[in-house]
């Protein structure tokens, strides 16, 4: 359950914080894809590695990098737009 909601709260940040910078920031479309591009090229290189972490680090490893996790979606929830 709790990994549908960490799913379901990511991909309503990608979609919805694109539009906030593009409407409510007035920020050109381009820039927006640049500034996100970082984003997507850590969750692509970052799923190999925490895919392994269960098998090789146990069950605390783990548990931290959610809370990794956890932690940059709720500080990514709180750009301010104006």
């Amino acid at each position: 359950m709790l990994t549908l909601l960490l799913y379901g709260a990511l991909g309503g940040l990608l979609v919805l914080l694109p539009y906030w910078l593009i409407v409510g920031g007035g920020i050109h479309t381009d820039q927006v894809g640049f500034a996100l591009l970082p984003f997507s090229i850590v969750i692509g290189t970052a799923s190999g590695f925490n895919s392994a972490i269960p098998r090789t680090r146990g069950l605390i490893a783990t548990a931290l990098t959610r809370a990794v996790v956890a932690a940059s979606v709720v500080q990514l929830t709180r750009v301010r737009t104006h």
